[in-house]
Protein backbone atom coordinates (compact mmCIF):
# COMPACT_ATOMS: atom_id res chain seq x y z
CA UNK A 1 0.00 0.00 0.00
CA UNK A 2 1.16 3.51 -0.68
CA UNK A 3 2.30 5.76 2.10
CA UNK A 4 1.10 9.33 2.48
CA UNK A 5 1.18 11.60 5.46
CA UNK A 6 -2.02 11.99 7.43
CA UNK A 7 -2.18 15.76 7.04
CA UNK A 8 -3.46 16.95 3.66
CA UNK A 9 -1.47 19.61 1.80
CA UNK A 10 -2.91 23.04 2.48
CA UNK A 11 -2.14 24.50 -0.94
CA UNK A 12 -4.25 22.18 -3.10
CA UNK A 13 -7.01 24.26 -4.71
CA UNK A 14 -10.55 22.81 -4.47
CA UNK A 15 -10.87 22.63 -8.26
CA UNK A 16 -7.88 20.25 -8.39
CA UNK A 17 -9.87 17.77 -6.33
CA UNK A 18 -12.96 18.16 -8.51
CA UNK A 19 -10.99 17.47 -11.70
CA UNK A 20 -10.39 13.77 -12.34
CA UNK A 21 -6.63 13.08 -12.38
CA UNK A 22 -5.10 10.86 -15.05
CA UNK A 23 -5.76 7.19 -14.49
CA UNK A 24 -2.79 5.58 -12.75
CA UNK A 25 -0.92 2.65 -14.18
CA UNK A 26 -1.76 -0.35 -12.02
CA UNK A 27 1.34 -2.46 -11.49
CA UNK A 28 1.03 -6.23 -11.35
CA UNK A 29 2.52 -6.25 -7.82
CA UNK A 30 -0.27 -3.94 -6.64
CA UNK A 31 -3.14 -6.26 -7.54
CA UNK A 32 -4.14 -8.44 -4.61
CA UNK A 33 -6.97 -10.90 -4.25
CA UNK A 34 -8.87 -10.46 -1.02
CA UNK A 35 -7.39 -7.06 -0.14
CA UNK A 36 -7.37 -3.68 -1.84
CA UNK A 37 -4.25 -1.67 -2.66
CA UNK A 38 -4.98 1.88 -1.48
CA UNK A 39 -3.30 5.13 -2.45
CA UNK A 40 -3.57 6.74 0.99
CA UNK A 41 -3.11 5.16 4.43
CA UNK A 42 -4.60 6.22 7.73
CA UNK A 43 -7.80 7.85 6.48
CA UNK A 44 -11.36 6.66 6.99
CA UNK A 45 -12.01 6.41 3.24
CA UNK A 46 -9.65 5.32 0.53
CA UNK A 47 -9.29 4.78 -3.19
CA UNK A 48 -7.45 1.93 -4.80
CA UNK A 49 -7.77 -1.28 -6.75
CA UNK A 50 -8.19 -4.98 -6.17
CA UNK A 51 -7.97 -8.18 -8.17
CA UNK A 52 -10.81 -10.65 -8.59
CA UNK A 53 -11.04 -13.75 -10.77
CA UNK A 54 -12.28 -13.11 -14.31
CA UNK A 55 -15.55 -14.96 -13.56
CA UNK A 56 -16.19 -12.30 -10.88
CA UNK A 57 -15.40 -9.39 -13.19
CA UNK A 58 -11.60 -9.26 -13.02
CA UNK A 59 -9.59 -6.43 -11.47
CA UNK A 60 -11.24 -3.13 -10.64
CA UNK A 61 -10.97 0.21 -8.89
CA UNK A 62 -12.54 0.47 -5.44
CA UNK A 63 -13.57 3.01 -2.87
CA UNK A 64 -13.05 1.62 0.63
CA UNK A 65 -13.96 2.46 4.20
CA UNK A 66 -11.61 1.68 7.08
CA UNK A 67 -13.34 0.23 10.14
CA UNK A 68 -12.42 0.83 13.76
CA UNK A 69 -10.03 -2.13 13.80
CA UNK A 70 -8.35 -1.00 10.59
CA UNK A 71 -9.95 -3.50 8.24
CA UNK A 72 -10.99 -2.25 4.80
CA UNK A 73 -14.52 -2.70 3.53
CA UNK A 74 -15.31 -2.03 -0.10
CA UNK A 75 -17.84 0.79 -0.47
CA UNK A 76 -18.15 0.37 -4.23
CA UNK A 77 -16.37 -1.37 -7.09
CA UNK A 78 -15.68 0.16 -10.52
CA UNK A 79 -14.31 -1.28 -13.77
CA UNK A 80 -10.56 -0.98 -14.38
CA UNK A 81 -11.11 1.48 -17.24
CA UNK A 82 -10.75 5.24 -17.71
CA UNK A 83 -14.47 5.70 -17.08
CA UNK A 84 -14.32 3.44 -14.03
CA UNK A 85 -11.40 5.52 -12.71
CA UNK A 86 -13.35 8.74 -13.23
CA UNK A 87 -16.36 7.34 -11.37
CA UNK A 88 -14.19 6.03 -8.53
CA UNK A 89 -12.31 9.35 -8.18
CA UNK A 90 -15.51 11.42 -8.05
CA UNK A 91 -17.02 9.11 -5.42
CA UNK A 92 -13.81 9.16 -3.36
CA UNK A 93 -13.54 12.97 -3.51
CA UNK A 94 -17.11 13.22 -2.18
CA UNK A 95 -16.37 10.79 0.66
CA UNK A 96 -13.20 12.51 1.90
CA UNK A 97 -11.84 15.66 0.24
CA UNK A 98 -8.78 15.76 2.51
CA UNK A 99 -7.85 12.19 1.59
CA UNK A 100 -8.34 13.14 -2.07
CA UNK A 101 -5.77 15.93 -1.61
CA UNK A 102 -3.31 13.40 -0.24
CA UNK A 103 -4.06 11.00 -3.08
CA UNK A 104 -3.28 13.73 -5.63
CA UNK A 105 0.25 13.94 -4.20
CA UNK A 106 0.65 10.17 -4.31
CA UNK A 107 -0.62 10.05 -7.89
CA UNK A 108 1.76 12.84 -8.91
CA UNK A 109 4.70 10.80 -7.64
CA UNK A 110 3.67 7.56 -9.35
CA UNK A 111 4.76 8.18 -12.97
CA UNK A 112 8.44 8.64 -12.11
CA UNK A 113 8.39 5.72 -9.71
CA UNK A 114 6.57 3.50 -12.21
CA UNK A 115 9.05 4.37 -14.97
CA UNK A 116 11.95 3.57 -12.67
CA UNK A 117 10.71 0.05 -11.90
CA UNK A 118 9.14 -0.75 -15.27
CA UNK A 119 5.39 -0.54 -14.73
CA UNK A 120 3.03 -3.08 -16.22
CA UNK A 121 -0.24 -1.56 -17.38
CA UNK A 122 -3.39 -3.63 -16.96
CA UNK A 123 -5.43 -1.36 -19.17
Amino acid sequence: MANAELEPPRDTPPQAIDAVPAMPTVQSGELYRGSAFTLVEGRRYGLGWQDWPEEKGGPGFVTVKRGLLGFLKIVKRYPLTKEGWAQAWRAFAKLDRNAARLALDVLASRPSRAAAIGALSWV
